[in-house]
């Protein structure tokens, strides 16, 4: 089986604004800050833990999120937050795109 977590992975812990949840893309909103990260902007990381106003962000690293709207290509490609935890395609973060389930919505990149 060939699997990828823990590529290359780098966390850092940084505040939080706003309701960020485990599994999303956030954005550096302010100082030492993350909130949830709005749609269709490229997101900074995303949110590996939450707990009592601080999250544990990757920044780098290989990541499986939910998509929205038309399947993310394979290779390399560019993502923004969907607005609601996920990606979509757009002009915003490049990533190296390794899988996509059609059936699932997911696809899996290295940041």
């Amino acid at each position: 089986m060939v699997n990828f977590n823990g590529f290359h992975e780098n966390l850092l812990t940084l505040k939080v604004s706003g309701k960020v949840k485990p599994g999303e893309t956030v954005a550096i909103g302010a100082n030492k800050t993350v909130s949830p990260c709005p749609d269709s902007v490229a997101f900074s990381g995303v949110a590996r833990s939450v707990r009592e106003g601080y999250a544990s962000v990757q920044f780098t690293g290989y990541v499986c999120l939910p998509y929205t709207g038309t399947a993310p290509s394979l290779g390399v490609t560019s993502l923004v937050s969907n607005g609601s935890g996920g990606v979509k395609s757009g002009t915003g973060r490049q990533v190296i795109v390794l899988e996509v389930d059609t059936t699932a919505r997911t696809c899996g990149f290295i940041m």
